[in-house]
């Protein structure tokens, strides 16, 4: 009997310093996580305080850390960036972030429409989207990859009338960047995209699809100087594709410069894919010049059903082939 009395206590004290240490744990965990909290949070405002010097704006509303007990993250009740320089500003509505505590490099985030985007030149868009996410794989002293894909988005032009014109509607958006050195690569893909009236006035096209994959030279200082100006912009395009859902359209690779007078040059392969479909999807599309696009693709149709011919851009004079197209203005 008192060898069972014995063991009874022991198996009691063993559970009862378990219990100790399980509270223990789970108290330790709990301030380091609101520790981890804090130092975020600190790094999110200073920052923004970083990104709002020299006449540039970035708020985040409201700024609170969320997540506990397997996640942290950075949430805004809504968001403000400006580039006073550059006379761009954006703004979206909430927006949340997140990343595992166990895969803490590993971040998620998520933005609510809609957003207000004024870029120079232009008169603001009001963006919407049904969602809109991004993720990144944190790395010092830049992430390894950032991705961004946005599902049916609207922009419609904010101008005077019941209704601004739509400047495009898309299934779906997206956007990737990684380093590659001192370079950046991006790659952009698109599905059912279509221009409106904003930027083709009378002219319609049907839903278009494609890619963008190019390399930007000295691209990673670029963004850190954070650099939005196209002078002195170089970059290689490796590939760039516009297909309509019959499978016409265009292809382009080659390289593409910009100086410093603003002047563009460029050694770009032009092809097309279905020609003799293609035709008509640029006449509707640019009714203006309808006549001459439908002159061209008679005698591209010499050429066969998927002809290519070089694209020339020097000093900002257009060559298509050894025939002159016309000047480009300095940008």
């Amino acid at each position: 009997m008192a060898s069972s009395r014995a063991g009874g206590k022991n198996v009691s004290r063993r559970f009862f310093w378990m219990a100790v240490g399980i509270v223990a744990a789970i108290g330790l965990y709990t301030a380091g996580w609101h520790y981890a909290a804090g130092r975020l949070l600190d790094r999110a405002n200073a920052t923004l305080a970083a990104l709002g010097r020299d006449g540039n704006r970035a708020v985040c509303e409201t700024p609170a850390v969320h997540g506990y007990p397997f996640r942290i993250g950075l949430y805004c009740d809504a968001t403000y960036v400006e580039r006073a320089a550059l006379g761009a500003a954006a703004s979206t509505g909430a927006f949340r972030s997140a990343a595992q505590i166990y895969d803490p490099r590993h971040v998620v985030a998520e933005a609510d429409a809609p957003a207000r985007v004024t870029l120079p030149g232009m008169v603001p868009l009001d963006v919407d989207w049904a969602a809109l996410r991004a993720s990144a794989r944190l790395a010092r002293p830049l992430p390894e990859l950032v991705s961004i894909e946005a599902r049916k988005v609207e922009a419609v032009a904010d101008m005077p009338g019941p209704d601004g014109p739509t400047a495009f509607t898309a299934d779906r958006l997206e956007l990737h960047l990684r380093p590659n050195g001192g370079n950046l690569d991006a790659a952009a893909r698109f599905e059912a995209l279509e221009p409106g009236r904003f930027l083709l006035g009378e002219g319609t096209v049907p839903p278009l699809s494609g890619l963008v994959d190019v390399t930007v030279a000295d691209g990673i200082e670029r963004l850190r100087a954070r650099r939005g100006e196209l002078r002195g912009l170089s970059l290689t395009v490796r590939q760039a594709e516009v297909r309509t859902a019959s499978g016409a359209g265009l292809t382009a690779a080659g390289t593409i410069s910009v100086g410093q007078d603003g002047l563009v040059d460029a050694r770009l392969t032009l092809g097309a894919l279905k020609a003799q479909e293609l035709a008509p999807v640029l006449a509707a599309a640019f009714p203006a010049e309808a006549d001459r696009i439908r002159a061209a693709f008679a005698g591209l149709a010499t050429l066969g059903d998927a002809p290519s011919l070089p694209l020339t851009v020097t000093k900002g004079q257009v060559y298509l082939g050894f025939i002159p197209l016309g000047a480009l203005p300095p940008l």
